[in-house]
């Protein structure tokens, strides 16, 4: 394999990306660990049982992906 008009400087920031990617999900991020996001959602399943996903989600404000993240 032949790395004939390989762009270095693409190469090295596609190294760092994926070594990022890699890392990530050894790291917690500071607004992960300051969300309200978990209270308020077991608040309101505990205050409206049988609440579906999307009902959850839109009440609460919340993203798709926060939503699931915190269900999970």
């Amino acid at each position: 394999m032949t790395d004939e008009g390989v762009d270095e400087s693409k190469r090295a920031t596609l190294r760092r990306f994926a070594a990022l990617g890699a890392a990530s999900p050894l790291v917690r991020f500071a607004q992960d660990s300051e969300s309200d996001a978990p209270d308020a959602i077991l608040g309101y399943v505990t205050a409206t049982p049988g609440a579906h996903f999307s009902k959850v989600r839109d009440d609460l404000k919340l993203g798709t992906g926060e939503t699931q993240h915190h269900l999970r």
